[in-house]
C-alpha cells in the first residue's frame, strides 16, 4: 500500500476529482462520516455543503482540503470491511 497526500484550497476542485474517479471505477468511496444519511444517498451536493459548512466554521482556514489517497498493488484485492478499517486507523492517525 502506498499512501498519497494531498492538500489544497478548493473542496469542490478535490470532490470533483474524486467523484470523477469513482464514476469512471478508478476509485471506492470507502466511508463518510457525519453526514446525516447512508453513503450510498449521499449526493456531490451533500458531501461539498457539508465541507464548506465545516470550512466556514473556523475563519482562520487557509488550507480547506486535504485528499488521502491510498493505493494498492494490483495483487492486493482488500475487500471493503478491510478499507473501511485502513481507513479508520490511519484517520485517527492523521
Amino acid at each position: 500500500m502506498v499512501a498519497r497526500i494531498k492538500s489544497g484550497k478548493s473542496i469542490r476542485g478535490l470532490l470533483n476529482y474524486n467523484e470523477n474517479k469513482v464514476t469512471a471505477g478508478q476509485a471506492q468511496l470507502v466511508m463518510a462520516s457525519l453526514f446525516g444519511t447512508e453513503v450510498e444517498k449521499l449526493k456531490f451536493s451533500d458531501k461539498l455543503n457539508r465541507f464548506q459548512h465545516l470550512t466556514e466554521l473556523n475563519e482562520r482556514v487557509k488550507t480547506n482540503s486535504v485528499h488521502i489517497m491510498l493505493n494498492f498493488d494490483e495483487i492486493e484485492k482488500p475487500n471493503m470491511l478491510t478499507l473501511q478499517q485502513i481507513a479508520t486507523a490511519y484517520m485517527w492517525r492523521f
